[in-house]
């Protein structure tokens, strides 16, 4: 078993991961994660209703992707905690549902470096993804942390398929990398399919 180093006490804390996401010992705050590039784990959930994917809009203040229309549900898995539980966590903070972790079921890995404007190095990650279906879910169902959400709204799969394919529509939604919307465009529609 290796020894954890933790090389700062901020109160978010990840882990470093290699590139199949597995801790490899170093514990190190966000910023200094995200300030020397090093490879860390988060998570999205794809809330689908069946035709639609729901999409939250980030906050103006975020230092990622402000003001996009993005996927359901995103954030960082924190050190020593699972894709899983983190999953369930960020659910219930950023849109306040509180779900069983069965609900959420696994659609796969993707691992990235994202270029962002003013960012020295890239954003090096591993993601987990899942899926929820809530067929019956309405947006007034949601509550929204208003720190980092500013809306919800549902949007159609087969749309933001055929917007992905054009760079002027592209830009309605988040710059997210092709391949997690591949991942999550198939695997929504391979739940709801059952």
């Amino acid at each position: 078993m290796s020894e954890t180093t933790v090389l700062s006490t901020s109160s978010e804390l990840l882990d470093e991961v290699d590139q199949w996401g597995e801790p490899t010992g170093r514990v190190l705050d966000k910023r200094t994660i995200h300030a020397e590039g090093v490879r860390h784990r988060d998570t999205h959930v794809w809330v689908t209703n069946g035709p639609d994917v729901l999409q939250q809009q980030r906050t103006w203040d975020k230092t990622i992707m402000p003001g996009a229309w993005d996927i359901s549900v995103g954030g960082h898995v924190g050190a020593g905690e699972s894709y899983r539980d983190a999953a369930v966590r960020e659910t219930a903070e950023e849109l306040g549902l509180r779900l069983p972790a069965d609900r959420l079921k696994r659609i796969g890995l993707v691992a990235t470096n994202l270029l962002f404007p003013g960012w020295e190095r890239p954003h090096a990650i591993v993601g987990d993804n899942f899926v929820v279906h809530a067929p019956g879910l309405q947006i007034a169902d949601l509550q929204l942390q208003t720190s980092e959400v500013l809306g919800a709204r549902w949007y159609p799969i087969d749309q933001l398929e055929h917007d992905l394919l054009d760079p002027e529509t592209a830009e309605q939604h988040a710059p997210q990398p092709a391949v997690l919307y591949a991942l999550g465009i198939a695997g929504m529609r391979g739940v709801v399919a059952g």
